[in-house]
């Protein structure tokens, strides 16, 4: 793929050696210590880069993001590469809680006051209409959209 873009941008050559190695280091290194995570044998993968992106791809198909979008964000060629991601998305999204929710008010230095204003360290924000601070991006998934 690298070859064939010619050097245009959108295919970019990243050092395959030791970058899921040090995924799973860093993985440790923060308490993340599952051994599924970290194991290759004959049932078992160790976590890779690429599995982030395949769950990335997979966790926008059960949010309900439109299925051609979800192609053109994840570079495949074929729609049905990406009908793969959609059926798996069907498959797990029974056992999925919300997808993608907001970050806890506390990580992000938010302090609700009593009048119902925000304030995030130091300065007021407005409420948007997904129920968080208006520079909060995660938004609360739509329901209702199949694939």
């Amino acid at each position: 793929m690298h070859a064939e873009s010619k050097g245009r941008g959108s295919v970019v050559e990243l050092p395959s050696d030791g970058l899921s190695d040090k995924l799973r280091f860093y993985l440790r290194r923060t308490g993340v210590d599952r051994a599924d995570l970290h194991t290759s044998d004959a049932t078992r993968k160790a976590i890779t880069f690429h599995d982030l992106r395949a769950t990335g791809i997979t966790w926008c198909a059960v949010r309900g993001d439109d299925p051609l979008k979800i192609m053109q964000r994840a570079g495949h060629a074929d729609f049905e590469t990406t009908r793969i991601y959609l059926r798996e998305a069907e498959n797990l999204s029974a056992g999925f809680g919300e997808v993608f929710p907001a970050l806890p008010s506390l990580l992000m230095g938010i302090v609700p006051e009593s009048s119902g204003t925000i304030r995030q360290r130091g300065k007021a924000l407005k409420t948007s209409v997904f129920g968080g601070p208006s520079e909060t991006r995660t938004r609360t998934p739509r329901s209702g959209r199949g694939f």
